[in-house]
């Protein structure tokens, strides 16, 4: 009688057990078995189109590349030209206009002073000589290609003035007089100096234009090049776009099938391979198999692939079977039936996959997924979920916990020397009740190899022989021969992480109740209080008197995590508290609201004091903020200072804020008045941490309900200090 589909599938053992009896009753044994369907070229369906489209893509980055050479080539020639434009001509124009006008006015400054007689005019000439000469110098400098050429309108300047300089003076000396014939050559060089003037002038603007135009032809060229360019690609396109519709209208054969899906997975980081009756792996396979198998899978026999060890020789051979007959089957049910049978779980080089036999009409399509991250995400999270269990059991129960614990910590350290003289069932019950309590309590290394010996030990014949009996060494040896104490401190460090170290030391500590411990507390300081107690015993009566104290460097320890989560709120940084000076400790029941106030200044340095990392980081400051608190002990009072190095209180501020707000008179009010004034804030708004100008004045009741004082004092940049002044109170003096 078959099993019901729902057995065979979901019960792996049995699968297994009757895979070999199922398959006989479906295999024929006289006839050869043959594929129903023949395996086809994968590869050979598409190629000559991809040859085509690959060409016509390579001609086309060919072409894209020239012309982007020499649209590159023309854009860096037509930067020049413009360079040239704005960095030669234009002065070079403005120049040589300049020049004109200067010897025009040479000229008239010559011309007035033969008709004034007044040597002042020759001497304007002479200065306008003299910038006309550097403005031809700055000419020649801006204007190399043109040297020569003003290198002689240089000369033939120079010369016409010097000329006319003589002729003017002459002139001047003999009344015009004797003098016509200079006048007329003066003239002559004047006009022969502005045409040459006129010509470069000329040239200068020539070229000028013939630039421009150069300029437009290469910028028109440009842009019918990039039109051609586009024309191109968008025939190029025209035609890749048919050669895949083309391709597309071909592609209804299994291997375009299978490349499409090769994509799919490959993007989706599954591997992918089909194999036909023999087993041996074809194309196309997902690039995600060269991953998980470290090497191409083309080739190679799936069974070998998927079960590559030794002691796997049982799957492949079931393997093999189930395919033979899932290939033979008549239908698809039958055959997805026989692929049930072949393992889905598979190790590989470490990894952990999942495979997914799919029947094709050629062979077997194998679907990969790597849930390696997977299970080791599941793992942890299952670890971290012991881990709080076990930190919840030994918070919660913590006196069974620890006495657990203790006794698995002298079992190992006794060894087998209890055990001698007993049967080898004792040690058994004892490993398994041990095994039993440290799973309760959600400890897993030393469970699990507990279990492993209690194994052992419960498939061993002679259960009532002696532990000491020669026969039983090897039991005594690997029982007690291990790390049992190292395995130990693996499972609790998870423990004493969150507990702290001191957490399984608290083991010996007899609970008392309050009202015992203030009983303790009252006839300590009776005792203390009478002449004949002995000295010896004093320290430990001192002791006593302080059974519910609290120490003070210990609660304001207690700030840091504070600290931290407020400036991580206002995203600034802050350094862990520095505590130092006398440590003391204290009765709870008076200080612990005064404890729990000093949070508020905690809060308001590093809200109102301390700055921003850039703020500070400018100021030349650390970025992150500093706290400090010292105490002192005076006798019967001690001396706390809680001082920042932030940018201080702001006084002034502090102060307008409270003329407009408080309706009694305030000019003789100190800084302390001020900031532990009730609803009084130097904030204008309101946030979650504050500006309400509460939690300052529930410092300063506390303080006074205690009989002591608080001083406060600020240096601009530097921070604020906060000095009280507590009186040591107890019991006796309440």
């Amino acid at each position: 009688m078959l099993m019901s589909d729902q057995d065979i599938l979901m019960n792996p053992d049995l699968k297994f057990k009757q895979s070999m009896s199922i398959l006989s009753r479906f295999r024929p044994t006289k006839k050869p078995i043959k594929t129903k369907f023949q395996p086809v070229d994968a590869a050979s369906t598409g190629k000559t189109a991809m040859l085509k489209i690959i060409s016509l893509v390579s001609i086309a980055i060919v072409m894209f590349l020239i012309f982007f050479v020499y649209g590159l080539t023309s854009s860096i020639k037509i930067d020049k030209q413009l360079s040239s434009i704005k960095d030669v001509y234009f002065p070079v124009l403005e120049q040589i206009d300049v020049t004109i006008v200067n010897i025009d006015r040479i000229e008239g400054f010559l011309i007035q002073a033969v008709m004034t007689g007044e040597v002042e005019e020759l001497n304007k000439a002479r200065e306008v000589y003299s910038r006309t000469l550097n403005l031809l110098t700055q000419i020649r400098t801006h204007y190399p290609e043109q040297d020569e050429a003003l290198g002689n309108l240089h000369y033939q300047f120079e010369s016409y003035f010097t000329f006319a300089e003589k002729t003017t003076q002459t002139l001047l000396a003999h009344a015009g007089n004797d003098a016509l014939n200079q006048s007329v050559q003066m003239n002559q060089l004047l006009q022969t100096l502005r045409q040459q003037i006129g010509s470069f002038r000329e040239l200068s603007y020539q070229n000028f234009l013939s630039t421009l135009d150069e300029t437009h032809q290469t910028t028109t060229f440009n842009f019918y090049t990039s039109i051609g360019v586009g024309a191109i690609n968008l025939l190029f396109i025209a035609i890749l776009v048919f050669f895949i519709r083309l391709l597309n209208s071909n592609n209804h054969t299994i291997s375009n099938v299978l490349e499409k899906t090769a994509t799919l997975l490959n993007h989706s980081e599954q591997g992918f391979f089909t194999f036909g009756s023999d087993l041996h792996i074809m194309d196309p396979y997902s690039q995600a198999c060269v991953a998980l198998f470290n090497q191409i899978p083309t080739g190679n026999r799936a069974d070998k692939l998927l079960f590559p060890y030794a002691q796997n020789s049982t799957k492949r051979k079931l393997m093999r079977t189930c395919i033979e007959d899932a290939l033979q089957a008549k239908t698809p049910y039958l055959a997805n039936m026989y692929l049930a049978l072949i393992p889905t779980e598979l190790r590989i080089d470490g990894k952990i996959l999942i495979a997914q036999y799919i029947p094709i009409h050629h062979g077997i399509m194998v679907v990969l997924s790597n849930i390696t991250e997977q299970v080791e995400a599941d793992k942890k999270a299952q670890d971290e979920k012991n881990n709080i269990a076990m930190i919840s059991a030994a918070v919660t129960d913590s006196t069974d916990f620890i006495s657990t614990i203790n006794d698995f910590k002298s079992f190992c350290i006794a060894g087998s020397k209890p055990w001698l003289h007993l049967e080898i069932s004792h040690l058994y019950r004892a490993i398994h009740t041990f095994k039993g309590s440290l799973n309760q309590f959600r400890l897993t290394h030393v469970p699990a190899a507990l279990h492993e010996i209690e194994n052992l030990i419960h498939e061993l014949p002679f259960l009532t022989t002696l532990l000491g009996d020669v026969s039983s060494y090897e039991v005594e040896v690997t029982v007690f021969g291990g790390d049992w104490l190292g395995l130990l401190d693996k499972d609790l460090h998870v423990v004493t992480e969150a507990l702290g170290e001191n957490f399984f030391t608290r083991g010996g500590i007899i609970p008392l109740h309050i009202e015992e411990v203030v009983a303790f507390e009252r006839l300590a300081n009776q005792l203390l209080r009478t002449p004949h107690v002995a000295s010896e015993h004093k320290p430990v009566l001192k002791k006593l008197t302080e059974l519910r104290a609290i120490s003070l460097h210990e609660e304001l320890a207690s700030f840091n995590k504070l600290a931290q989560q407020v400036a991580n709120k206002l995203e600034k940084e802050i350094l862990p508290l520095e505590i130092t000076g006398e440590d003391l400790r204290l009765d709870p029941n008076i200080y612990r609201q005064f404890f729990l106030s000093l949070g508020h200044v905690i809060r308001n340095a590093i809200d109102h004091g301390i700055e921003d990392p850039e703020s500070r980081f400018a100021k030349g400051k650390h970025e992150a903020g500093t706290i400090s608190c010292t105490s002192n002990v005076l006798s019967n009072k001690f001396i706390l200072s809680i001082q920042d190095d932030g940018a201080g209180i702001n006084e002034t501020a502090l102060r307008l804020r409270a003329f407009k707000s408080l309706d009694t008179e305030q000019p003789h009010y100190s800084l302390a008045d001020l900031v532990f004034t009730d609803g009084l804030s130097s904030r204008t708004g309101v946030s979650e941490l504050s500006g309400r100008g509460v939690g300052m004045a529930a410092v300063r009741a506390e303080v006074l309900s205690l009989g002591g004082t608080v001083s406060v004092t600020t240096v601009p940049e530097q921070g604020t200090q906060f000095i009280f002044n507590i009186p040591i109170l107890t019991n006796s003096t309440l």
